[in-house]
């Protein structure tokens, strides 16, 4: 089954950080933020890049942390899927592991996720 998943919306912030509350990232994020340093760079196009790599490296945790987590999160995570697909959650919930995997892929793959990543990178620059 190909499911194609709709654009995130300024209201995804909600189940998104509620999926985030629940795999006790929190520590995580004020990590990051304690670790800030400031950052000196010739040129805009340096800075941007030092922001991209921190969202790709913030995304890459919150999704360790998911995938340790995946029990914790799961229900929560299924119905949000299915709400983002325009699909039943039983839908969600009987694909095969490959398209499920590819499933949650494509979520963390999503441009406008990444922006919201890059976005929080941001404040640690």
């Amino acid at each position: 089954m190909e499911l194609k998943m709709r654009e995130l919306r300024g209201d995804d912030l909600f189940p998104l950080i509620h999926i985030i509350g629940k795999i006790d990232i929190t520590d995580d994020f004020v990590e990051m933020f304690a670790a800030r340093e400031t950052i000196k760079v010739d040129n805009k196009e340096e800075l941007e890049r030092i922001i991209e790599e921190r969202g790709y490296k913030v995304v890459a945790r919150i999704l360790k942390k998911i995938m340790l987590n995946l029990q914790v999160v799961k229900d929560d995570l299924n119905a949000f899927l299915a709400e983002l697909c325009g699909v039943k959650l039983q839908q969600i919930e009987e694909l095969g592991l490959i398209e499920k995997t590819e499933l949650i892929k494509a979520f963390f793959k999503k441009p406008e996720l990444l922006g919201f990543f890059k976005s929080i990178a941001s404040f640690m620059a």
